[in-house]
Formats: structure tokens, C-alpha cells, sequence
């Protein structure tokens, strides 16, 4: 098996192939040890789909905290009939302590959004202190002290065997009672079982999540039966502009090599 993408999984026989390149950042989904193995060159799609993804986390946590879908519910079902003070009441942004966990280019581009929301704190967690973000008035934390003191944690790290589950569950424990968590990396950084939990014994206020395990989400998933849940198809790169240059990127790459010239963006393994 060369590379998977869920749920099908393709396989590929015989020596011709050379090259696969990917339609996004993370290449979680491409089994590194055989591309290895038979010296298969892998390229992926970097930059392109920043903003984009920015987009969706943004949206997420207003569409979250505002309690949007909640709302829309609503109104579609007769639920809105009159006013009254405290109905479909949400938490607002401003003032808020937001956490950015795993700060690469998606998650800069995220503080630079929400730093305009007049937060009362940003905190972010990264390799290495970010000029960017720390001019946005950011603060470098370890994971534990950005999940202790954060009423929104937006999860934007990449996948790798260091950050798996790294949103596990003693860390979900120890989130603020009115936290919202929201994930737009993969799935498999969180504790999904232990989230559920939490969501369900309301522990926490609510999740918003664009990735999740497994996807497609089965309908009988505990997540899809909560209210405080706020569920979208891993739809962060889905523009019209995005996917069209992705794909672009993504062909280049293969020409190249194709070429015997050099790949635009190889992932080296």
C-alpha cells in the first residue's frame, strides 16, 4: 500500500510508480514506509490552503460560542417564538483568553484574524517563539498552561507520532468550564472519547470540530447526537479558488518528476 485516503484505501502494484503527490499539507495519509521502500518521491500542497483553513476556525468558533446552528434550529422548527432574556444566549469573543495550539502558518494566520476580536489574551505553543504572533501581543506556553487558562482552544497542529492524542484526556480535564475546543488539524490529535465525555457531562461549553475519527463520521456516533457540538466535513481547503490551485500544485508536482526535473514541493522522508 502506497497511499490511503479514508475511508478507501488504493493500492498500487507493480514498479512504475514514481511519484505521488497529495492535495494538502499533512501526508498522515500516505504510508511513508513503503513510498520508502520502493523510492517513491511524495509531494504535497503547502501555503495554498492557509487562509482557508484560517477561514473555517474562525468560523468555527464564532458559529460555536454564538451557537449558530442551535439557533438556526430554531428557527426552523418553531422553537423561535417570542424573546425572552437569556434564550440562545452565547459568550462573546472579545475579552476572551484564546489558545492557538500548534502555531505554524495556519495557526498565525489564525491569531492574526482573531487578535481583531480584542482579545483579552493570546497564547500559542510552538517549537520555538513566533515574531509574528508575539507582535500580535501573543504569549509562547507550554500545552498544559495554554489548555488550563484558555476559553477557546483551536487545535491547528500537524499530525505526527509526537502529537498524536495530544489533547488527551487528563488535558480536556483540567479546560476551563466554559471552554470551547476547536480542531481544525486531524482528528487523532484529540482524545475523542474522552471529549465526548466531557461534552456530554458538560464539563466543557462546547466543541467545533472540522476533523474528527473516523471520517466519514458514522450516524450513530456519539459526537453527532450532542447539542454543544458543532460537526462540518472536513471542508477547511473547500473553496473553489483553493482546490483549483491545489490542484494545480499538485500536478506540477508529478510533471516535474515525470520531467526528471525537480519536484516544486517534495516532502523529504
Amino acid at each position: 500500500m502506497i497511499f490511503q485516503k479514508k475511508p478507501l484505501i488504493y493500492y498500487v502494484q507493480g514498479p512504475s510508480l514514481k511519484v505521488v503527490s497529495t492535495m494538502s499539507v499533512g501526508f498522515d495519509h500516505v504510508d511513508l514506509t513503503s513510498m520508502k521502500k520502493y523510492g517513491v518521491r511524495l509531494g504535497n500542497t503547502p501555503g495554498i490552503l492557509t487562509e482557508t483553513v484560517a477561514e473555517i476556525a474562525v468560523g468555527l468558533i464564532i458559529a460555536t460560542t454564538r451557537r449558530f446552528f442551535e439557533a438556526n434550529r430554531e428557527v426552523k422548527t418553531g422553537g423561535w417564538q417570542e424573546w425572552v432574556p437569556g434564550w440562545m444566549c452565547g459568550r462573546s469573543i472579545k475579552g476572551s483568553v484564546v489558545g492557538i495550539l500548534g502555531c505554524g502558518n495556519i495557526g498565525t494566520s489564525i491569531a492574526e484574524k482573531l487578535i481583531n476580536f480584542k482579545l483579552s489574551q493570546l497564547l500559542y505553543t510552538s517549537r520555538n517563539e513566533k515574531p509574528a504572533v508575539k507582535a500580535l501581543g501573543g504569549q509562547l506556553v507550554s500545552v498544559d498552561e495554554l489548555m488550563e487558562r484558555s476559553d477557546f482552544v483551536v487545535v491547528a497542529s500537524a499530525l505526527n507520532e509526537d502529537t498524536k492524542f495530544i489533547v488527551n484526556r487528563e488535558r480536556i480535564a483540567t479546560m476551563k468550564s466554559n471552554a470551547i475546543l476547536v480542531n481544525i488539524g486531524r482528528g487523532e490529535l484529540v482524545d475523542q472519547d474522552a471529549l465526548v465525555e466531557a461534552l456530554r457531562e458538560k464539563r466543557i461549553r462546547g466543541a467545533g470540530l472540522d476533523v474528527m475519527t473516523p471520517e466519514p463520521l458514522p450516524l450513530n456516533h456519539p459526537l453527532v447526537g450532542l447539542d454543544n457540538v458543532l460537526l462540518l466535513p472536513h471542508i477547511g481547503t473547500s473553496t473553489f479558488e483553493t482546490e483549483e490551485e491545489m490542484a494545480v500544485m499538485t500536478s506540477q508536482n508529478i510533471l516535474a518528476v515525470l520531467d526528471g526535473c525537480s519536484m516544486p514541493h517534495e516532502v523529504f522522508f
